[in-house]
């Protein structure tokens, strides 16, 4: 399991480098996806990474669950 600190410093890190377009979408949904299937990251530790996101950005975390979808189908 991912400690609090862990998530934490990888949500900034993924807001950043969406924000300047360094991290395409596509990527980070398979980076998340990944995480979910290999059961180091549970949903709940998800939705707090998330959490910044749809605060600030919610069309991007829109963006993003879509492509999270679409990997799924």
């Amino acid at each position: 399991m991912l400690s609090a600190v862990f998530i934490a410093l990888l949500a900034l890190l993924l807001e950043s480098l969406l924000l300047e377009r360094r991290l395409d979408l596509a990527l980070l949904a398979l980076l998340l996806e990944s995480l979910l299937l290999e059961r180091r990251l549970d949903l709940a530790l998800l939705a707090l990474l998330l959490q910044p996101l749809l605060l600030e950005r919610p069309l991007l975390l829109a963006a993003l669950l879509l492509q999270v979808v679409r990997l799924e189908f």
